[in-house]
């Protein structure tokens, strides 16, 4: 994999008539010509850490992206919806991540808690290598929420020892402490494109820096999307989540990727982004005991056989009531204009099947609340919560769960390779899949590809989690 020193004053730039000859590309950007209803929303600056960034270092200033993701009109509703693409570009093409860093085979996204937690020594070491080791053997992009505090300053200290790979953060601008000085140095994208130069503003603040208002950029990400909803201090937190993982899972089609998503403890925000996660084919890795949303999602996949014919049952009750209201708004839809009777019978059909449906999923809440440890319940047992918690059961087969403390020996590294097969588009093709194991110098692997063993149903580690639960529901 070549790598190159980052030491220019500037961003580099490609010829963009290279870029545009190539079909594949075209179809997975928008408006690569620099259309103003699009780039005036990206803005461009470098930050140099002075942490970090000693003046006898080589090291380059972390490259940042300001996004604007405001809007009201339809209209602008509609230009942010682009930003996703085109920052792909922004990648490839302005900052040229891939010439630098050599083109990834993967793509992983770690979320979770943004508060601090203490892994004990051991634990981080696993971790730390753990990952190192993946994003290596894979050449990979790490994405985080790019601040000095929680999962991502671990990620960021994890990463501090392998600067050949690439760690973009994605925090909410209303989060960043310092952000004024951010953006007095930003300058538009278009001005970028055009030759001009990128001004560079030194960053000054640390972690002490944080509050429950905002947190320091982490110094050890090289890259910054940095994600401007409007709104500040504790309203904007969370507000990039959504956009965010737009722009990984644009990447990632950009250059027809795999992702996977790492989910190391968390809140309710971090159920919400692995059930969008699921929903659009990104398996997950999921630290079962980092405590939070992680160990919740490990607690509630992990069933007794006893325990699952009891929630079984109430599944299918709550499953039925859910078709009986539906059946009930259908008949209220159809009833014939000016047919007080017939609309009077329908409405007292449906209020009864909604009772009926809110008695079914209570009683299959409460079986469920029982799965969760008392540490959890706090943050997990609300009815959104267990929603989310059973819309990823639902996609299970794309979970893989990996405890830390359980063995010191465990490697994180296995279990996001083997969630990295899941990916839907792998499953199909399983050419790429074998190029990928080569790529990787995995032996096992190659071999399990060549003999057929990598299925949806029955490929390493897939048989972990399995419906009925029982012993196949854990570790």
């Amino acid at each position: 994999r070549p790598r190159t020193a980052l030491s220019r004053a500037r961003f580099p730039m490609l010829d963009p008539k290279g870029a545009a000859d190539d079909d594949v590309l075209d179809s997975a950007r928008t408006n690569d010509t620099g259309d103003d209803s699009v780039d005036h929303r990206i803005k461009l600056c470098q930050i140099r850490f002075t942490s970090v960034h000693s003046e006898g270092e080589l090291r380059d200033p972390a490259r940042v992206a300001y996004v604007d993701i405001r809007a009201t009109t339809e209209e602008e509703h509609e230009e942010v919806a682009k930003l996703p693409k085109r920052l792909a570009h922004v990648f490839d093409n302005v900052w040229q991540v891939d010439e630098y860093f050599g083109k990834p085979t993967v793509v992983m996204i770690v979320t979770g808690g943004a508060q601090d937690f203490k892994m004990l020594p051991r634990v981080q070491r696993v971790f730390d290598e753990g990952l190192r080791k993946a994003a290596q053997i894979t050449n990979a992009w790490i994405f985080s929420g790019g601040s000095a505090s929680g999962v991502m300053k671990k990620v960021g200290e994890a990463l501090s020892k392998t600067p050949d790979v690439p760690c973009i953060g994605v925090p909410s601008f209303g989060n960043v402490v310092g952000r004024e000085h951010i953006l007095h140095k930003l300058k538009p994208l278009v001005e970028v494109v055009d030759g001009g130069e990128v001004n560079t503003t030194e960053y000054v603040h640390t972690e002490n820096d944080n509050s429950r208002e905002a947190a320091a950029l982490q110094p050890n990400h090289s890259h910054f999307v940095v994600v401007d909803s409007g709104k500040v201090g504790r309203e904007a937190w969370g507000t990039e989540i959504e956009f965010g993982l737009q722009v990984q899972l644009a990447y990632c089609a950009h250059e027809n990727l795999p992702a996977v998503l790492l989910v190391v403890q968390g809140g309710p925000n971090t159920l919400a982004t692995v059930v969008k996660a699921v929903a659009q084919g990104v398996p997950v890795v999921v630290i079962r005991d980092s405590l939070g949303a992680a160990s919740a999602i490990g607690d509630f996949l992990t069933r007794t056989d006893a325990q699952q014919d009891e929630i079984g049952k109430a599944e299918r009750a709550y499953g039925g009531a859910k078709e009986a209201f539906r059946e009930a708004e259908e008949s209220k839809n159809s009833v014939p204009p000016g047919d007080k009777h017939a609309k009077a019978a329908a409405l007292a059909a449906l209020r009864k099947a909604k009772q009926q449906l809110q008695r079914a999923e209570d009683e299959l809440s409460d079986l469920e609340r029982k799965l969760l440890k008392s540490d959890e319940k706090g943050l997990f047992t609300g009815v959104n919560s267990l929603r989310h918690l059973r819309h990823i059961r639902e996609r299970q087969k794309s979970i893989e769960l990996f405890a830390l403390a359980e063995d010191s020996t465990a490697d994180i590294s296995e279990s996001i390779l083997a969630a990295v097969t899941k990916w839907p588009q792998l499953e199909k093709e399983q050419e790429r899949l074998l190029e990928l194991a080569i790529v990787w110098d995995n032996l096992p692997m190659v071999g399990k590809v060549l003999a057929g063993d990598f299925r949806s149903d029955g490929g390493p580690e897939a048989k972990k989690l399995q419906a009925g639960g029982g012993e196949g529901g854990g570790e």
